[in-house]
């Protein structure tokens, strides 16, 4: 098995400051979410595009820092003995890695100069079994205490 990365991106990009954020007050992250878009090239069934939208949708009433929205799409071909199944779960669960991480750097950058401290998402962990072949999005329930 070997994963290619092409590129990533990030098409979407939006931060703001919540100004009824306490920062005396503990926050968690019980508003972020998360959504998948998977994609598999139909001409060549090793290359894949993968979209991750990653966002805060925290109420007025929630003590959280920041409203955001970030979309990354990242674009690589993974080649690996497993049937075409398989190999598409291997391959989003790998690139939704990636990506994600791509994703969290990308808002520790951002925040780093903003009004409040740095926003560190926490990890999460994507499994195999999160991705099957689908044509539209998907939203990926919290697996970050699994």
């Amino acid at each position: 098995m070997s994963m290619q990365l092409d590129h990533y991106v990030f098409p979407e990009i939006s931060i703001s400051a919540r100004k009824s954020f306490d920062v005396e007050k503990e926050f968690n992250f019980d508003c972020i979410k998360l959504n998948v878009n998977p994609q598999v090239n139909v001409n060549n069934s090793e290359d894949f595009l993968l979209q991750l939208d990653v966002c805060s949708e925290a109420s007025e009433e929630v003590n959280f820092p920041y409203d955001f929205h970030l979309t990354g799409v990242i674009k690589f071909s993974y080649h690996g003995v497993e049937d075409e199944a398989e190999r598409h779960k291997r391959a989003f669960h790998n690139g939704a890695s990636m990506l994600y991480a791509a994703i969290r750097e990308q808002l520790v950058i951002l925040t780093s100069r903003n009004v409040y401290s740095p926003l560190f998402l926490p990890a999460w962990y994507f499994k195999p079994g999160d991705f099957v072949h689908s044509t539209g999005s998907e939203e990926v329930k919290d697996k970050s205490a699994d």
